[in-house]
């Protein structure tokens, strides 16, 4: 009696004990299947989630050396700015297109001009004008973004204005010493060409890995001088998708007695998130060289611009 109750208890043990096994051996299944359809996913779709946010800064450096004639008559300018930004996705319509609405934290400017030229203590003759722009604080916009990365109805643009008036105004009333912008400065388009730097990346179909395409840039906020830049997605990684960004730069403009020739490269690398397509980091430089003439002057220019984005998720409720 006991030998078959002891029995039965052994078939019950190895009963449960297989399908414990065979419970684990399908999740182990599982997961090694995830993780091999991530690593093996070669498209990304720009894809934003509705609901996420994240939290963006942005760093541009340009600096331009100017030499005219002789070597010692040079003059070296600085231009920079940090932007800090938030970003989140409020709504998807039917049509595909995103309600996107952004509040900023900081833009701060640096302007630094060095003519090269030693005083009596050995210091470089250079000025400086540095600002925090008070009208960007908590400043907040909302617009529309289609799935090609085309931002319409930017909304918030007058509510800036005012503010960054009223800020000028001020600055030129107190003369703190900083050169402030030109009234017309910051156009709507110049707060498109922020926006886009984040969601202008992808077109709006499936691009899979070693495919291109071409996009519209700038080599900074505010150029007017749109560029075509080819993307290349060459990898994608523990979730992240990367691109090889380039474009050439050439400038000929001939006026009257004045004449510029510029050319050079842009290169850069993108990360994007690989599920939604969102930026996370954008590493962008390029090197310009050439002539300016004006009249019989020739002046020797060399411009380096840099651009970096850093991007990251931020936790919602």
């Amino acid at each position: 009696m006991l030998s078959m109750k002891k029995c039965s208890y052994e078939k019950r043990f190895y009963y449960w004990f297989s399908i414990i096994l065979i419970l684990l051996f399908l999740m182990l299944s599982c997961n090694n299947m995830d993780s091999h359809n991530l690593s093996n996913r070669n498209g990304v779709l720009f894809n934003p989630k509705v609901g996420t946010a994240y939290e963006y800064k942005i760093n541009e450096t340009k600096e331009i050396e100017q030499t005219i004639g002789a070597k010692e008559n040079k003059v070296k300018l600085t231009f920079a700015c940090e932007i800090g930004l938030q970003y989140k996705i409020l709504d998807k319509s039917n049509n595909g297109n995103y309600e996107i609405f952004v509040q900023f934290d900081h833009y701060i400017v640096d302007n630094r001009s060095d003519n090269g030229i030693e005083d009596d203590y050995g210091e470089k003759d250079s000025t400086l004008h540095q600002k925090d722009l008070g009208a960007f604080k908590n400043a907040t916009f909302t617009f529309n973004l289609a799935a090609n990365g085309k931002i319409e109805n930017i909304k918030g643009y007058n509510e800036f204005k005012k503010r960054y008036d009223i800020l000028n105004y001020t600055n030129k009333a107190t003369g703190d010493g900083f050169i402030s912008f030109p009234d017309a400065f910051f156009k709507e388009e110049y707060f498109k060409d922020i926006f886009e730097k984040i969601s202008g990346v992808l077109p709006d179909e499936m691009v899979f890995i070693k495919s291109s395409w071409l996009r519209k840039t700038s080599l900074e906020i505010g150029d007017p001088q749109n560029l075509t830049a080819q993307y290349t997605l060459y990898g994608i990684q523990d979730r992240n998708a990367y691109i090889k960004a380039t474009s050439p730069v050439e400038q000929k403009i001939t006026a009257l007695n004045h004449s510029v020739s510029l050319k050079g490269k842009e290169d850069g690398v993108i990360e994007i998130e690989a599920e939604t397509g969102m930026l996370i980091i954008s590493d962008r430089k390029s090197s310009i060289k050439g002539n300016l003439k004006i009249g019989g002057a020739k002046v020797n220019v060399i411009v380096n611009r840099s651009s970096m984005i850093i991007g990251k998720k931020l936790k919602t409720v």
